[in-house]
């Protein structure tokens, strides 16, 4: 562990007591913070679930407990705590475009396509949004829906050679899928 973060999190923990409450959700932030960012995954779970005991509407905490529980597998538990953030908060584009990878790695590829339809509509820029829905509906063999999201995409970034060459990819399926349609 970094010297910095040790320092942080002795920090906030020996002034936790003093700290009015409402600061005690975002000290239990920063701690999680700081274990995660030094690969204490358990102790960051644990102090952003504390901080969610504190203040039940810790958005932050949330989305970084989610993003720890996705990334140790368990992706149900995952998936609730990233529905929750859209009911509190339904502009939040970083919580849907996570549910939407929960959702794919799940096999939910309706409910994945949904999700980054529903990122793209906030925030039509989202890079991961065009990447991954692009994706899901060639997977999907909706290769003209993933010429539409792509063209967007390189409309918008034109220096972005994976836009590129994904296009030129579902160019491509897409002429697949007509010519096969029509034999």
């Amino acid at each position: 562990m970094n010297r910095l973060s040790l320092w942080v999190i002795k920090r906030i923990r020996d002034g936790f007591r003093r700290l009015p409450p409402e600061m005690r959700a975002q000290a239990q932030f920063l701690i999680g913070q700081a274990e995660s960012s030094e690969g204490r995954i358990g102790s960051a779970m644990k102090a952003f679930r504390r901080a969610l005991v504190l203040e039940p509407q810790n958005l932050g905490s949330r989305i970084a407990l989610a993003n720890l529980m996705s990334a140790q597998g368990d992706h149900s538990a995952a998936v609730w705590e990233h529905e929750t953030v859209p009911r509190a908060d339904p502009h939040n584009v970083q919580a849907l475009a996570m549910k939407g990878q929960i959702e794919a790695a799940q096999g939910r590829i309706a409910a994945s396509i949904m999700s980054f339809e529903a990122c793209m509509e906030i925030d039509p820029d989202h890079a991961n949004a065009h990447g991954s829905l692009a994706h899901l509906y060639r997977v999907e063999h909706r290769a003209t829906d993933a010429v539409r999201v792509l063209r967007s995409w390189t409309a918008r970034n034109p220096a972005d050679e994976r836009g590129w060459r994904d296009l030129g990819q579902s160019l491509w399926e897409e002429s697949e899928e007509q010519r096969n349609s029509s034999v």
